[in-house]
């Protein structure tokens, strides 16, 4: 009778054939049970793939951060270009999962790069130069929502209906490659077949790597360590289970992957590749114990190279939250009012939003505890020069004595914190209109902490 084991240590050997009267799970248990028997072969191709990506944000992220679009696009096109192949041999991986051809997967991996490479490369190095031209594109259009030039929905709705038609190539223009090396106008017409046959399916596939793409992009940099772990293999297991029927019709069954029947052998008779599996059989553990410790160190160390500390803080304490383009705009423009005073070589302010009601009225308990901890956190500390309050007859009440209260002016008649930049806004009531952030602070009540610095103060208070 044929059984399953789960051996992890030895990458999750399968040595046979579901049983006939024992068939294969469907549904979310299929995905369940092909991932507990194989997890060991998906952590290791998730690794190389997670490598063969790493050219790729290495680029983009420089040139994003650098604001340099070449750049950005010259390492999404070269990276793609590495990429292409790593993807295509990840999901090719996964289909044998399901269908039971993972003895030698190390080899099949190996094969299916050396031999998908010429195909997948140049999809891969387009799709990175259009992923990257989007994430420039959609940094620009940040800043245009910011000054209120374009309206906020019509910027996420292309940029989302942009990153779909990413993911949906994604999703149909690889998989054919894992059958037989098509010409590139096959491979479309086997992704338009895919489709159409099956629409709902193609949308779910597609759905997955867009959403599972936006929320690894939503974790960062958390997301960074976790990705040589689970960057790549469950949307690609999710991708290949939901299209693995529509491929088997169109593409007829994979190629036999390299015959595995080389246990027991002498040492000197092993390839380099069967040496390789191998070694990975005796170690695997050690290797991602190492990769998880040093990407963890990595993100440790990133972090703490780029604390900067703020040459001034202001806290805003009220019952709803700043927009974050007041936010932005109130902290560029008070940093270049206060310029550099911690004299570390660069000009940085930063704004405290707390939301806290001190009537008791307030609609959200969760928004309202962790307002009222960070505001004490920050009185106590001495972290905040200046606390520019919505209730300031309460504020007053409990933290009088540690402000110069007979100072407290409204916002509006400071002339220099009245003439800032703070941006505009808009609701969701008024989602076409532009609101001006000094028109929403201009009735707070502006207090300064006796801690505060004296040279700020001059600089934001006086006349």
């Amino acid at each position: 009778m044929a059984r399953f084991q789960f051996d992890f240590f030895g990458l999750n050997s399968m040595k046979n054939a579901p049983a006939e009267d024992k068939p294969p799970r469907k549904g979310v248990l299929r995905y369940l049970q092909v991932f507990w028997e194989n997890l060991g072969k998906l952590l290791l191709g998730n690794l190389l793939c997670c490598a063969g990506f790493l050219p790729a944000a290495l680029g983009i992220s420089l040139g994003v951060t650098y604001e340099n679009f070449w750049l950005a696009l010259a390492g999404g096109a070269v990276g793609g270009a590495v990429a292409g192949p790593v993807w295509t041999a990840l999901f090719d991986l996964v289909l044998r999962c399901f269908g039971w051809h993972v003895d030698g997967w190390f080899a099949g991996f190996r094969n299916t790069v050396k031999t998908t490479w010429k195909s997948a490369a140049p999809q891969g190095a387009a799709l990175g130069a259009i992923f990257s031209t989007l994430l420039a594109v959609g940094s620009f259009a940040s800043g245009l929502m910011e000054q209120g030039t374009v309206p906020a929905l019509v910027v996420w709705v292309t940029l989302g209906l942009d990153f779909f038609l990413l993911s949906l190539a994604a999703a149909l223009l690889f998989p054919p490659l894992c059958f037989e090396g098509r010409p590139f106008s096959q491979r479309v017409k086997t992704a338009l077949g895919l489709l159409m046959d099956a629409p709902v399916r193609t949308l779910a596939a597609t759905l997955g790597i867009l959403l599972w793409g936006a929320l690894l992009v939503g974790l960062f940099p958390v997301s960074v360590p976790l990705a040589a772990v689970l960057g790549f293999w469950p949307v690609a297991l999710f991708t290949a289970q939901l299209q693995r029927p529509g491929l088997l019709d169109r593409c007829g069954e994979q190629e036999e992957p390299p015959d595995p029947a080389y246990y027991g052998k002498e040492p000197g008779q092993y390839t380099i590749g069967q040496r390789s599996e191998i070694w990975w059989r005796r170690h695997w553990g050690v290797v991602l114990a190492i990769v998880a410790c040093i990407s963890l160190a990595l993100g440790v160390i990133q972090t703490l190279v780029n604390i900067q500390e703020p040459d001034l803080q202001i806290a805003v304490i009220h019952a709803d939250s700043l927009p974050d383009a007041v936010v932005s705009a109130l902290e560029d423009s008070l940093a270049e009012a206060v310029g550099d005073l911690n004299g570390d070589g660069e000009a940085i302010v930063q704004v405290n939003d707390y939301q806290v009601v001190f009537d008791g009225s307030a609609s959200n308990a969760d928004v309202q505890t962790a307002g009222s901890t960070l505001l004490v956190t920050d009185i106590a500390g001495n972290e905040s020069s200046l606390f520019v309050v919505e209730d300031a007859d309460s504020f007053s009440e409990l933290y009088g004595d540690q402000m110069d209260g007979e100072a407290a002016k409204t916002w509006s008649e400071y002339p220099i914190l009245a003439g800032l930049d703070a941006g505009t806004y808009s609701t969701v009531v008024d989602i076409e209109e532009n609101l001006s952030g000094q028109d929403l602070l201009a009735d707070y009540t502006v207090f300064a902490a006796d801690s505060a610095d004296s040279e700020a103060l001059a600089l934001l208070l006086g006349d």
